[in-house]
């Protein structure tokens, strides 16, 4: 006989006055008898016994255990089960009470059990070694205490001895022999016996702690009286010297004891420890999700100050829970599991060292600011000097103070910096400033460290202009013309969308020498030669663009805006599958501070326009892959849009999924999954991409 295995949520109630149980299922909404189950017009038999009740036994010394037993069964029966279960001697004689406050049951050991307690009912077991009856009643209070008390002599006083045979006398004994009985004492509570453990005689202990338990009474506490300082200073010296022993120096050496305990756990996070010590320390270790939720709150209200505080030197001494536990879920690493588990944000400061910039420092950051003042009214300047005819300044009149200007201006520590306005307008496509190279010792002049001072502060000044250009090309929303074939879409643009209908019929064309994508009208394509071959940006002239490779992708421009794709061909991403295949930190770290106050704002604009990216990339492989738009449509609806979704599903549901659409075999399907894979592994991002 095969056994079969069920499980059977259900909530069961049981009349007893009609011998009869049933049980009600959640998912018929029906009632059957107890031991049946519907499922799909199928009855099956359950094993389930409800004739059992449950009673809850509180033994001597608070021992409990959950006694099963027949209600149908005599109290006899339940007071025999309950003395093998609580462990009880056959010299104990057990006394039941239930209810609250517990009153004792007082019935015949032939009642029924379902007469005298009900079904999950609490039974208090008492045991008494003075009663033999099975069942006892609660005497009053004097009398109880009588009970505990010491037995009387006359109980345990031994047998007379028999009168020996022969001649014995026949007088009564006198007065004078009689022994004088000594006064008893009032002794209460049961005691114990001398060199008994608690293993040999349990339960003569745990009655006895059972007895005594409702008669302990707790002593009221006292105040302690301290009028004056002086009061407070001598019972504190007293009390650390061990010279007092009443209950102002206990107060005061549990107070001091607290305090040095306080104080010791302080220190063990600055205290350094000798070598080749072992120490140990006991923390409570959190979960994954509730450091990744402490640490998210700490960037988000914390500031700069939490940044501080998450520094793993800072960490140990302010949260040791979180110090010990990123420490034990990353093998000791604490800077590469806040990496891991805050992967957005930047811990590029976690080595670094908080530094107050000193009155030098200040200095130089005014000087900067002075030097980009003078620059920006020197450009206003060149710009009026070119505008305007040349004058004949005032000094010619006077030889004297001219010469002695021109010699001040031809001394060589004097630094000029004049710029073009071809060299001030920054070119997109121009790769970054190079480092200045370290100079020799004997190259150090005065001369030449001032001018790296000032190659250095341009630089920096280039770095905060292109950080505000950035900014405004992204914020700002994009204003300038482009094609008329191009659709562009950006991500708050939904409200904005055109319909398939009014969308101009556009050809695509990627160049042969820079791998952009060129989206030409109809007219353009018709004047760009296409059958040529290879085919390059240049054949673009005769459109009107006169830019060549060098103009910005149009796939790019049409998801990001042309202020946005130059800004992006700088940072070295000319194409929609480099945008797709683009790192959120290096992109803003190559265009802006990662630590500006505009890096966030930045950021989630970048993560929006990368996804979008990515978007259109596996919608091309898709079509790549299958070939046909219909399969396509046809496997975006079954869930299995997206190679990654090619890769997870066997070969056979693939196939019933795309159904009698097309003519395709297993073979057909194989070569999608190899050409899925080749794709997923040269572009990691691809595996998290899925249908929903």
């Amino acid at each position: 006989m095969a056994k079969l295995k069920f499980f059977v949520d259900f909530h069961y109630q049981t009349e007893f006055s009609k011998k009869r149980s049933f049980v009600y299922f959640h998912f018929t909404r029906q009632i059957f008898p107890r031991n049946f189950k519907r499922y799909n017009n199928i009855f099956i038999w359950l094993s389930v016994d409800l004739t059992m009740w449950n009673v809850r036994l509180r033994g001597p010394r608070g021992k409990q255990v959950v006694l099963k037993i027949d209600p149908e069964a005599s109290f006899k029966t339940f007071s025999e089960l309950a003395v093998k279960e609580l462990n009880l001697t056959a010299k104990d004689s057990p006394t039941f009470r239930k209810g609250f406050p517990p009153r004792p049951v007082e019935v015949d050991g032939s009642a029924l059990v379902k007469f005298v307690f009900e079904a999950n009912d609490t039974v208090v077991v008492d045991t008494s070694s003075s009663s033999a009856g099975s069942v006892q009643t609660l005497a009053a209070p004097s009398a109880e205490k009588k009970a505990a008390g010491r037995p009387k002599r006359a109980a345990t006083k031994k047998p007379a001895p028999k009168p020996a045979r022969g001649v014995h006398t026949l007088n009564p004994p006198t007065a004078k022999a009689k022994k004088k009985a000594h006064p008893k004492r009032k002794i209460t509570g049961s005691g114990h016996q001398l060199g008994s453990s608690l293993e040999n005689n349990p339960s003569t202990t745990e009655t006895a702690a059972d007895e005594d338990e409702p008669q302990h009474k707790y002593r009221r506490t006292k105040a302690i009286n301290l009028t004056s300082k002086e009061d407070v200073e001598i019972s504190l010296v007293n009390a650390v010297s061990g010279q007092s022993t009443g209950r102002a120096a206990k107060f005061f050496r549990a107070a001091t004891k607290n305090a040095l305990e306080h104080q010791y756990e302080l220190t063990l996070a600055t205290a350094r420890e000798t070598a080749r010590k072992w120490k140990e320390e006991t923390v409570d270790l959190l979960k994954t999700d509730e450091l990744q939720a402490i640490l998210k709150y700490v960037l988000l209200s914390g500031g700069e100050t939490g940044r501080e505080m998450l520094k793993p030197f800072n960490m140990a001494q302010v949260s040791t829970r979180v110090f010990w536990s990123i420490a034990h879920l990353y093998d000791g690493d604490v800077a590469a599991g806040l990496a891991d588990l805050v992967p957005d944000a930047d811990w590029s400061s976690l080595d670094t060292r908080t530094r107050v910039m000193s009155e030098k420092a200040m200095e130089a950051k005014a000087n900067e600011k002075q030097y980009k003042l003078w620059k920006q009214g020197k450009q206003c300047h060149t710009r009026s000097s070119r505008t305007s005819p040349p004058s004949k300044p005032e000094s010619e009149k006077e030889g004297k103070p001219a010469k002695r200007l021109a010699t001040k201006e031809t001394k060589p520590e004097v630094i000029e910096v004049d710029l073009s306005d071809a060299e001030e307008e920054q070119d997109i496509a121009e790769p970054k400033r190079k480092q200045t190279p370290a100079i020799s010792a004997k190259e150090a002049t005065s001369s030449t460290l001032r001018s790296a001072a000032a190659q250095a502060a341009l630089a920096r000044f280039d770095r905060n202009a292109q950080t505000s250009a950035v900014v405004s090309a992204f914020l700002i929303e994009d204003k300038t013309p482009v094609p008329s074939s191009i659709k562009k879409e950006t991500a708050n643009s939904d409200d904005e969308r055109e319909s398939e209908e009014e969308v101009e019929e556009a050809t695509t064309v990627y160049c042969d020498s820079c791998k952009k994508a060129r989206i030409l009208s109809p007219e353009e394509a018709a004047t760009a030669k296409l059958d040529k071959d290879p085919w390059t940006c240049t054949n673009l002239v005769n459109t009107g663009r006169s830019d060549g490779c060098d103009a910005v992708d149009d796939e790019v421009a049409q998801i990001t805006g042309c202020p946005i794709a130059k800004w992006l061909q700088k940072a070295a991403i000319t194409t929609r599958r480099e945008l797709a295949d683009a790192s959120v930190g290096a992109t803003m770290h190559a265009l802006v501070n990662p630590l500006g106050p505009s890096a966030q704002t930045l950021q989630v604009k970048l993560e929006n326009l990368i996804d979008e990216a990515r978007l259109d990339e596996v919608n091309d492989w898709m079509s790549e892959i299958v070939g046909e738009d219909k399969v396509v449509q046809r496997l975006e609806v079954q869930k299995l849009g997206t190679p990654a979704d090619l890769i997870a599903t066997p070969s056979d549901l693939i196939l019933e999924a795309v159904g009698n659409i097309a003519d395709i075999s297993f073979e057909v399907v194989n070569s999608w999954q190899t050409h899925a894979q080749r794709l997923v592994n040269k572009h990691p991002w691809l595996a998290e991409w899925r249908t929903l």
